[in-house]
């Protein structure tokens, strides 16, 4: 619902795998009135967009709004807190599990409790396994080109991870229905695998069939999940092209966006003394996501210059040659950002941890411990807020 000034306002929630614990908290100070960055009243967004785990985070709460946000949010607190750790049917997690895990069998609860289940799924395991690397071998013997080459082209690690436990989840957590009835604007990012360009999924695609299939396809991570097919298209993480949906929340009429981003600002994040490959993986992650989210935030920067000096304009006043820059360079990208309607002040809040929450290896790391500290971390991150020192639009 449209705030006491009539402004529409959106959510824009980020990818990061397991950090999307960090948007629970900040979604709990603003849903509940907690934040004074929005006068401490409930926000009611009428807009919701998400990238890998900020999609199913988005479509979990467009789900549940119908109760009102505080009960989208205690829902959506649940699932990650209750949930989201622990999976019966696998003894892990409830997003991933890795095939033929031999330390399965030496969970004594687990097996205990199931134990023809566990020892029937490590036999399908098994089986797929072999079934893949007998393809892969036909494929490496039959193929042409350098023995390096065709060597690296048997190494996949997403073989060896099974993303059915997160079918599960999403398929028990969100009310599809419900879902497509909501009043709230759902715009989910995804990526198609096949030509590279963004995908974006609505409302009217969350059906029962599909709907799983399309927020699983924007959290397949490339090189840890499988691509995910959807009417006949493979898609991986919208993250590979679009980690912030900001532009396709202000395209369906978002005046004030709320931003939670995972990754903190790069100039926080220490230098190792030795260089590795994570580090130096993550590093380069956190470089290219936040170089689009700037380049966005900095649109709406300079599209809000760009009205100010029309507005001037209109007024009659003069115009220096100084103000033309930021109308030239605002409305090469007016057309991107709005299609073509008329276009108000922009307003963009911004909400990101303030050192890393634990980089690429942190991304699958779904202890509730961590889960419940990543959490509260989000949200006395959002009770303090200082739009300055975030980089706000105001």
């Amino acid at each position: 619902m449209k705030d006491k000034s009539g402004r529409v306002h959106a959510l824009v929630l980020s990818g990061g795998g397991a950090n999307g614990a960090y948007e629970v908290g900040v979604l709990k100070a603003l849903l509940c009135g907690e934040a004074p960055v929005a006068g401490n009243e409930p926000l009611d967004p009428d807009i919701i967009t998400g990238t890998s785990i900020g999609a199913y985070n988005s479509a979990l709460l467009a789900a549940e709004m119908v109760n009102g946000p505080k009960a989208a949010l205690d829902r959506l607190q649940d699932v990650w807190i209750n949930m989201i750790p622990r999976d019966d049917s696998t003894g892990h997690n409830h997003v991933f599990r890795y095939r033929a895990n031999p330390l399965d069998s030496f969970s004594p609860g687990y097996v205990a409790a199931q134990p023809v289940d566990v020892y029937r799924q490590f036999t399908s395991d098994l089986t797929f396994l072999a079934t893949d690397f007998y393809r892969r071998g036909l494929t490496f013997f039959m193929s042409q080109g350098d023995l390096e080459q065709r060597l690296l082209r048997l190494a996949d690690l997403s073989t060896f991870i099974s993303n059915e436990p997160e079918y599960r989840l999403i398929k028990n957590t969100i009310n599809f229905e419900r879902l497509r009835q909501s009043e709230k604007v759902l715009k989910i990012a995804a990526t198609n695998w096949r030509t590279g360009e963004l995908a974006i999924f609505e409302k009217a695609d969350m059906t029962d069939d599909k709907g799983p299939y399309a927020i699983m396809a924007s959290t397949a991570i490339p090189g840890i999940f499988p691509q995910v097919e959807v009417d006949g298209e493979y898609y991986a993480d919208g993250g590979v092209v679009m980690n912030t949906p900001l532009s396709p929340a202000i395209k369906a009429g978002a005046d004030v966006l709320h931003i939670v981003y995972l990754d903190p600002d790069v100039r926080s994040i220490a230098l190792q003394p030795v260089r590795n490959i994570i580090d130096t993986l993550s590093r380069y992650v956190t470089i290219s996501f936040a170089s689009a989210v700037s380049g966005d935030i900095e649109t709406a920067r300079r599209i809000n210059l760009g009205i100010e000096v029309l507005e001037r304009a209109a007024k009659g006043e003069s115009l220096s040659r100084s103000d033309f820059s930021p109308l030239v360079l605002a409305a090469g990208r007016l057309e991107a950002f709005g299609g073509g309607k008329t276009h108000k002040k922009l307003v963009v809040h911004c909400y990101q941890p303030r050192d890393t929450l634990g980089g690429v290896l942190g991304m699958l790391s779904f202890g509730r411990d961590r889960i419940i500290d990543l959490i509260e971390r989000g949200f006395q991150d959002t009770i303090n807020h200082d739009c300055e020192e975030n980089g706000c639009v105001v």
